[in-house]
């Protein structure tokens, strides 16, 4: 069995927001990767992961049907990893249930006063500054995660003195990416090393996992010994981070969003069906596989 960890937002879909997601000219490839996903999954021939920075709550509205959203757009997966790799669930029955060893693996390292600490170490530097970042709301933040929103034309500016705040803590790592998300988390987390922490229990080859991302919180998966797909939209920080990375055989593909997740898995050599969204492809020549 292979086992696919792909992000969400960019990945697989379009967006978060329900109607833009309907709006979007990749909308109907994001319906084709969730039927050809869940055939694949139901025959055996692999293991769906969502594995996003959205809490499992977030996720879990694309995947479970309401009255709302009676047809979800997301895969039923095998396993969630949310909060950028803080957290692993399982599920059984149709509802997830935490992997405990992985808690137990991030709580020696994230503890609570260290979070305790290093939030008031923010509130303490950056509280008068809010038209330059925020804390995000309390749905976004996780028992080993600090989330925060950066805005306007200084956002990177913003994220480097961020860096150099948190950079006083032992053990946590920081993440900027889409010009606009900042994350910290323990040193130990990330989505790769929680997917490889995930593989080693279900007992999956490292080979035999596939990677797809967009952004450049999506790098870490690609560190470990995995194969890996960037969707055609990829932010260029990711592009440019995985040059020279020995990540394995990696497809950067051609078409966008759900079409480049297809045309990756196809590349792969996985079953699927070919890209078919026109409209949310890019031009000609550059699909290609390179081995970092």
């Amino acid at each position: 069995m292979h086992l696919v960890s792909a992000d969400i937002d960019g990945t697989q879909i379009p967006a978060k927001n329900l109607k833009i997601q309907t709006d979007h000219p990749a909308y109907p490839a994001s319906h084709v990767l969730k039927r050809e996903a869940e055939a694949l999954q139901d025959s055996g021939v692999l293991g769906w992961v969502h594995n996003s920075g959205r809490s499992l709550t977030h996720i879990m509205q694309d995947v479970q049907p309401t009255p709302s959203n009676p047809s979800p757009i997301l895969t039923r997966p095998l396993a969630i990893i949310a909060n950028v790799g803080t957290e692993i669930y399982l599920m059984k029955d149709g509802l997830p249930s935490p992997l405990a060893s992985w808690r137990e693996h991030l709580a020696q390292q994230f503890t609570p006063d260290l979070r305790r600490d290093m939030a008031e170490a923010f509130k303490n530097q950056f509280g008068q500054r809010q038209d330059a970042v925020v804390f995000q709301p309390d749905a976004h933040q996780g028992a080993f995660k600090l989330s925060f929103t950066l805005k306007g034309d200084q956002a990177d500016v913003t994220a480097r003195e961020m860096d150099k705040l948190f950079g006083q803590f032992p053990g946590v790592r920081t993440t900027f990416s889409g010009g606009w998300a900042f994350d910290v988390t323990p040193e130990r987390a990330t989505k790769g090393t929680a997917m490889a922490h995930l593989a080693d229990h279900l007992g999956v080859p490292h080979q035999r996992v596939i990677v797809a991302g967009d952004t450049e919180n999506d790098l870490q998966m690609f560190e470990a010994k995995f194969r890996g797909i960037v969707v055609g939209n990829a932010r260029q920080g990711l592009v440019d981070g995985l040059q020279g990375r020995p990540a394995g055989q990696i497809v950067f593909a051609q078409g966008q969003i759900a079409d480049g997740v297809l045309e990756g898995l196809a590349a792969h050599g996985l079953p699927v069906a070919q890209p078919s969204a026109p409209g949310a492809r890019r031009g000609p020549g550059l699909c290609k596989q390179q081995n970092l």
